[in-house]
Order: C-alpha cells, then sequence, then structure tokens
C-alpha cells in the first residue's frame, strides 16, 4: 500500500536511538492531545520482504522498544509497546501502544533520594514525602516529571539509568505570577501515580496544561520527547492559521452537552470522612438572576487534597467549566495544506506547523448548525483520519 509520507520506526525505549523501520501493511493509527498518554497502533505484513530483516519478537513484545509514527519527519506519536497480536491467516503483526507518559502511569511519586535506599525501605517514612513552599506550578510539574526519571538515592538524571527516558524540559522560566502554588506537599504513602499528580495539578485554576511532544533528531537516528508546559495553556492563543470551511476543512461535528450546565454550586471533597471531611465549595448566585435553577455538581477526584485553598480552587475551575452549556468540536482539515501566507495569516497550515493548544482560525460559512463567521478554538487532540487528513478535537466552547 501507498502512504506516500507515512512511516513507522522503532527505537530503544531508555535510549532514544532508532534501531528499525517498517514498512506498515495500511495506514498507522494515532491520537495525542494536551494532558493526555494518547495512543499509536501499526499492522505489518510479515511477508514484505521490507520486514524480512526486522526481529518483530524483540521489538514487539515489550515496552524496553517504543515505535514512532510519523509523517514525513514529523513525529505524531511515539511511545512504548503494550500490545500485540498475530493474524496467521492474513500473515500480519498488529502491534499497540501508548504515549512515553504510559511510564509516569505507572510510577510511584516519591523523593528519589529517600528513604527506599536504606537496607529496609519504608515508603511511610517522612523523606519519601515532596514538599514545595513558594514554587510556581510550572515548577511543580516539572518536578514531578524529573522525580520520575532520577536515578534513586542520588535524584540526578543519569542517561542509561533504570528510569531514565529520553525527555527534554523547560530549565528555567521568568516567574509568573498567575502560576504561584504557594505551598504543599504529596505524601508517598499515597502511592499515587507521576501521571495522577500531573493531571491533578493542571486541573487547578491557572494550573499548567503538559504534553510530551516526540521529536526526530535532525540526524534522524533518535527520538526524544519534549515536556511542554504551558503558561498555564499550550500553545498559540493568536495562531495566524485559518482553516477554511468547504475547503482544507472539510467536516465540522458538533457533540452538545447540557447535562451538567448550568452548574450553580460545586463541591469537591477533600481528604478525611464524617465531620473531618474537608470539602472545596463554590457557588454563583448571578445565574439564579438569569433565570437558571440551582443545579450543584460534586467532584469526588480529589479525596486525598489535604489544603483547603487547593480544594477551592478545584471548586472554582469546575464552575467555570460548567457554568453554560458547551459544544465540542471536531474537524477533519487536510495534512499536506498550501501553507500560503495571505494578510499575515497562513492559509490550511500542513502537518508541523501547528501544535496542539494553538487557537487557529475556522472560518464558517454553509454550515448546518455553527452561525456563519470566524471562529478560534483550541486544538487539544489530534489523530489519525486518512492518509491526507487528521481529525481535530477542539477545545469546548460555550454554544452559538
Amino acid at each position: 500500500m501507498q502512504l506516500n509520507e507515512w512511516r513507522v520506526m522503532i527505537a530503544e525505549t531508555r535510549t532514544g536511538n532508532i534501531v528499525a523501520d517498517v514498512t506498515p501493511a495500511s495506514l498507522p493509527d494515532f491520537s495525542r492531545g494536551i494532558c493526555e498518554v494518547g495512543s499509536w497502533s501499526v499492522t505489518a505484513h510479515l511477508d514484505d520482504p521490507a520486514n524480512q530483516t526486522i526481529d518483530f519478537h524483540t521489538f514487539a513484545t515489550s515496552s524496553r522498544y517504543s515505535w514512532v509514527v510519523c509523517y514525513g519527519d514529523y513525529a505524531v506519536q511515539a511511545g512504548p509497546v503494550t500490545t500485540y497480536s498475530i493474524d496467521d491467516g492474513a500473515r500480519t503483526l498488529s502491534v499497540g501502544g501508548a504515549g512515553i507518559g504510559w511510564f509516569f502511569q505507572r510510577r510511584v511519586l516519591r523523593n528519589p533520594a529517600g528513604s527506599l535506599n536504606d537496607p529496609v525501605p519504608a515508603i511511610v517514612n517522612e523523606s519519601e514525602d515532596i514538599h514545595w513552599d513558594g514554587e510556581f506550578k510550572w515548577e511543580i510539574l516539572r518536578r514531578l516529571m524529573l522525580y520520575g526519571i532520577a536515578e534513586d538515592g542520588t535524584s540526578q538524571i543519569v542517561p542509561g539509568a533504570p528510569a531514565y527516558l529520553p525527555i527534554t524540559y523547560p530549565p528555567g522560566w521568568p516567574n509568573q505570577g498567575s502560576g504561584n502554588a504557594s505551598q504543599g506537599s504529596y505524601y508517598a504513602y499515597d502511592l499515587a501515580m507521576i501521571w495522577d499528580r500531573m493531571v491533578q495539578l493542571s486541573e487547578q485554576r491557572n494550573g499548567p496544561e503538559f504534553e510530551f511532544a516526540p521529536v526526530i533528531s535532525s540526524d534522524g537516528s533518535k527520538i526524544t520527547w519534549d515536556l511542554r508546559i504551558g503558561e498555564p495553556l499550550l500553545g498559540d492563543q493568536g495562531s495566524p492559521a485559518v482553516w477554511d470551511y468547504g475547503g482544507a476543512l472539510s467536516y465540522i461535528n458538533v457533540d452538545g452537552d447540557a447535562s451538567t450546565a448550568t452548574v450553580t454550586r460545586t463541591w469537591v471533597k477533600g481528604e478525611g470522612s464524617d465531620r473531618a471531611l474537608k470539602t472545596g465549595f463554590e457557588e454563583d448566585p448571578s445565574l439564579y438572576d438569569l433565570g437558571y435553577p440551582r443545579i450543584d455538581y460534586v467532584d469526588t477526584e480529589h479525596t486525598s487534597v489535604v489544603l483547603q485553598s487547593t480544594l477551592e480552587a478545584y471548586a472554582d475551575h469546575i464552575l467555570d467549566s460548567f457554568r453554560w452549556p458547551l459544544e465540542t468540536w471536531s474537524a477533519t482539515v487536510r495534512i499536506d495544506g498550501l501553507g500560503n501566507t495571505y494578510g499575515g495569516y497562513q492559509l490550511s497550515p500542513p502537518l508541523g506547523q501547528w501544535s496542539l493548544g494553538d487557537a487557529p482560525q475556522f472560518g464558517i460559512q454553509g454550515h448546518r448548525w455553527i452561525p456563519d463567521g470566524n471562529y478560534r478554538r483550541r486544538i487539544i487532540g489530534f489523530s489519525s483520519a486518512t492518509e491526507n487528513t487528521v481529525n481535530l478535537t477542539l477545545e469546548e466552547a460555550i454554544a452559538q
């Protein structure tokens, strides 16, 4: 099958060194999103002469190896193998996996310089806990990731060590008052996974968005993952990119959700039970003046939180999210677009010239549901569609 620019490579997970090229039997599948692990899948013909020298028994059966799905020199998704299957009749191998964040779903958050380095490890020891005071939220998020790849006993990043993953990350930014996290702690005895703590941090008000973006080296010999952290949002909110409906923008599907809107009060359950339960609360009484009935929303996803300010930040964020009826758009766009510039705008930008978090303009004319006009919508995810298109998941917005 001719796939033009699409190709697949295999790399050593701990080094990022690319060790093989695979000829796929069909278009690879992938998904990638903000604060999401993402996924990929590839099918290959075992009898294809181009695949005869590949040791699939080694490369397709464990997380020691990561597969890289590329469009040209742009990596759309890459990460460890998590599943494989053989269709004997079709003589095909199907391999599936996840983005590099998969490892942080499987690494307990603890201080790598803690007591586990003693002869008798104890996760309940105070030395295992993590504390911060006055750090910004993006700094905390970066530190969570670094603790996940640091070597025990030193808290140092040691290439080639068991915990190491080839991840690049922001070395430091100017202070950002909107991201100030004040002080807090993560207790190792919760045995929480790093990924969960990263996502929880991003869900707070002014919490930083993040993604692990795969990047192929200029000489094509290595894959690394760039930890992108928002300020607090990822991407260019004034992106010059433009897609026009009926042109490079072929479809926009609309999914509306009025089941939780319009929430007027939010409750967030924290640590404790009965009379000792910690609870965050927020209410918007102005909605009653507009004729909306009272609707309560109870969040039970943060029962390990002990700080009252953090619980209230969650409550405030949830109230903002569910204040009005929302619509989610999913768009299908060409990835081999013109990329021409006109009047300062980039028309139909090809894949690789926009990023997750960008907020391009979508020119709508003649849609059956969306009124004519120009709309900015943030790209929060994208996934495989056809050889020449991808599906965009756009951030929820107030229904038109």
